[in-house]
């Protein structure tokens, strides 16, 4: 059985951010499903227009998505780039391959504050709580070793800047969970500082 790393996980969003459509738990069989998971993941910079008329084709949008993985870019929907795109992954849109460093900066998504606080508001099922804070520490206080930024844990009732919480399907968001499988968490822009774990996958702290 598949099991996803709470610590691993957590990385991935710490000063990180989150703001998507509506998405669903696709399986990946045809090009139909592959280019609607292209359009809901980020890679379809029409996808998003209104008003404007815009067109990009599927290969160009595939070799997008490829070259992001290190596949082979070949514009087609081979064996490879189905199996990744039917791997359970984060909420999370990609952002564009072609975003330059001063692209990324522009975006102005940072927090305005180097010192951040955080609280675990409650856990996953399989994992005891004091094992969970203990991931969850090392998590910041891994990540602050490398961006400037200090996180200090306090209680759910204190205001924190960032608040962890695992949920089922509609929990209390735009953006539900799905069940075990596919989506397995997601966040959201500075200076939100929601992180959402969907509880009903199979976590673990290793």
């Amino acid at each position: 059985m598949l099991r996803y790393s709470l610590f691993l996980i957590l990385l991935s969003y710490i000063g990180g951010a989150y703001n998507e459509d509506k998405l669903v738990n696709l399986t990946i069989e045809s090009q139909y499903d592959a280019l609607t998971y292209l359009n809901q993941y980020g890679y379809n910079p029409c996808a998003d227009s209104t008003g404007v008329l815009c067109s990009v084709g599927f290969p160009s949008l595939l070799k997008d998505f490829q070259k992001r993985f290190q596949l082979n870019i070949t514009g087609i929907l081979d064996d490879g780039t189905r199996q990744l795109m039917n791997r359970p992954r984060c909420g999370n849109k990609d952002s564009p391959v072609s975003l330059s460093k001063k692209s990324v900066a522009s975006l102005g998504q940072k927090w305005s504050r180097s010192m951040l606080t955080w609280s675990l508001r409650n856990y996953a099922p399989r994992i005891h709580p004091a094992e969970s804070h203990r991931a969850m520490q090392q998590a910041f206080h891994l990540w602050s070793q490398y961006i400037p930024l200090k996180f200090t844990e306090v209680c759910p009732e204190c205001s924190p800047n960032l608040v962890i919480d695992f949920g089922y399907a509609y929990h209390g968001d735009e953006f539900p969970f799905d069940g075990p499988g596919g989506r397995l968490a997601h966040a959201y822009y500075p200076e939100d500082g929601r992180i959402h774990f969907d509880m009903e996958e199979p976590w673990t702290i290793r």
